[in-house]
């Protein structure tokens, strides 16, 4: 999934010609903490982009109870950590959030196939 969302940060980026750190902070769903660090390596030597800004919700929810350090499901922990610890934190002004995911397959996994990802970005901006 490293590679899709290092693909859709990019794309986000130079479409609206920013770089990453016009964003407070960049959040993930459900990289963990081996993704996170893979997406950082990417997107430094594939696009020459420092986002030391990024962080990962499941990495972050799950960091005191899980040994495994690998994220959670997107769906649930990105909107949960957006809301409970971002929004509510009222410390970012400036938010892109990237969903991330895998296109499971049976078929794909019983042929020995790579398991495809997916990502989409969301950029927030908040005004008070």
């Amino acid at each position: 999934m490293a590679p899709s969302a290092a693909l859709v940060i990019k794309n986000h980026l130079d479409n609206f010609k920013h770089k990453a750190s016009y964003y407070d902070v960049i959040l993930t769903g459900d990289l963990g903490e081996v993704g996170v660090y893979i997406l950082k390596e990417y997107l430094n030597k594939e696009y020459d982009i420092d986002a030391s800004n990024i962080i990962d919700a499941g990495q972050n929810l799950y960091k005191n109870i899980c040994e495994i350090n690998d994220g959670a499901s997107g769906p649930t922990v990105l909107p949960l950590y957006f809301f409970y610890n971002v929004l509510l934190n009222k410390k970012y002004k400036k938010i892109l959030l990237v969903g991330t995911g895998a296109l499971h397959s049976r078929s794909l996994v019983n042929q020995k196939q790579p398991i495809p990802g997916i990502s989409h970005a969301i950029g927030i901006e908040v005004i008070r």
